[in-house]
Parts: C-alpha cells; sequence; structure tokens
C-alpha cells in the first residue's frame, strides 16, 4: 500500500465536465492508490 494512512491530494483547475478528475480517480482506484480532490474550479 501506498503511503499508509495518507491520501495523494490533487486540485482541479478549469474542470468543465469534470473529465481530468475521473479519469485520476478511475486510475487510482484500479491501482488501489488513495486519491482526493480537495478543490474543483471553473468559471461557470
Amino acid at each position: 500500500m501506498y503511503l499508509t494512512g495518507r491520501k495523494f491530494r490533487f486540485v482541479d483547475l478549469f474542470c468543465g465536465i469534470g473529465g481530468f478528475r475521473f479519469a485520476v480517480e478511475s486510475a487510482a482506484e484500479k491501482r488501489v492508490i488513495p486519491m482526493e480532490c480537495v478543490f474543483s474550479s471553473d468559471i461557470k
């Protein structure tokens, strides 16, 4: 297991429909890597 008890944290800037976040979380889940999006930002 990676980083016991900790998560990799990331921000999703200019997120639109959330494609980057979906891809990162899906890849991490398949590899059992704990990930957490801590902030998402878009204009509208």
